[in-house]
């Protein structure tokens, strides 16, 4: 196993995917958003990756990515809105906009759902309404939607 404690498999047809080794839990509780966010994007990505194969699944909750994960969802999100309600474009910080890591961490937290444990974790930490939240848009969050 390489020294990074992933593992790269080959899957059928294949389709590699990576399954995590040995990691250290504390990599995801000191991932700063506001101070790197492109390093927080990154590890976002690598999050979603590897939730990818259930075999990380249990890791990756002993790690608790998921209430990190919702963290950063609702801080982003937060800095977000706050631009949409002022009428300003969002800056790019390192390059990233907070709309990217809101995107990154509903996708990594969507892929952990489908672990029936992570899903009751995403449930008991009240995520469910951000997700209606984020998923209709700003345009959406100004009144009810329509039909065309």
């Amino acid at each position: 196993m390489p020294e990074s404690g992933l593992e790269d498999r080959r899957g059928e047809g294949g389709r590699g995917y990576l399954k995590l080794g040995s990691w250290d839990p504390s990599d995801v509780q000191e991932v700063p958003l506001i101070a790197a966010p492109f390093f927080c994007q990154a590890t976002i990505g690598l999050i979603r990756n590897l939730a990818l194969c259930p075999a990380n699944h249990a890791p990756l909750q002993e790690a608790a990515v998921i209430p990190r994960l919702v963290q950063l969802l609702v801080k982003a999100h937060q800095d977000a809105q706050r631009h949409v309600a002022a009428g300003t474009q969002q800056p790019y910080t390192d390059g990233v906009r907070m709309e990217e890591i809101v995107e990154g961490c509903t996708g990594a937290l969507h892929i952990l759902a489908r672990d029936p444990m992570n899903r009751m974790e995403i449930f008991r930490l009240n995520t469910i309404p951000l997700f209606v939240q984020v998923s209709l848009g700003p345009v959406g969050r100004r009144g009810p939607p329509t039909t065309a």
